[in-house]
């Protein structure tokens, strides 16, 4: 498979590029089906900017009828969005007898989307444990 032009961008969702509550709170911007919602400062300026340079894909701990439904009222429709990879593509990371957070295993993408390589993956995440295993490829936020 030919390698694509672009790097990749993986972006989380929750706490990373909105912040979404059941409870109501005074910087709440918008009401959805799903909560009270906040929109991280300059999201769309900054999603069509890395548009230019980077592919981009969420990749989401939320449920995916949560993630389509948010990302039609906070995603510019004139930006690309190669793909939504649901939650249950990540893995539970066993941890003291618990499930802890989901992980993110970018080989997972790597076998659904071969043209990319893991040395051109970039993940923007809240959770550094969410990248347990793809570290180097992580930028926290």
């Amino acid at each position: 498979m030919n390698p694509s032009p672009k790097p990749l961008l993986v972006l989380d969702l929750d706490n990373t590029l909105i912040y979404c509550s059941e409870t109501p709170y005074r910087e709440a911007q918008m009401t959805t089906a799903h909560g009270h919602l906040s929109v991280r400062d300059h999201l769309d300026t900054f999603l069509r900017s890395v548009s230019l340079h980077y592919d981009l894909m969420i990749w989401s701990n939320g449920g995916l009828t949560y993630v389509k439904e948010t990302l039609e009222e906070v995603w510019p429709k004139d930006v690309p969005l190669k793909a939504i990879i649901p939650n249950s593509m990540s893995q539970i990371k066993a941890q003291e007898g618990y499930g802890i957070p989901f992980y993110k295993n970018l080989r997972k993408l790597l076998k659904l989307y071969p043209e990319y390589e893991l040395n051109r993956i970039v993940g923007v995440d809240d959770l550094p444990e969410a990248y347990k295993n793809n570290y180097g490829n992580l930028v926290v936020v």
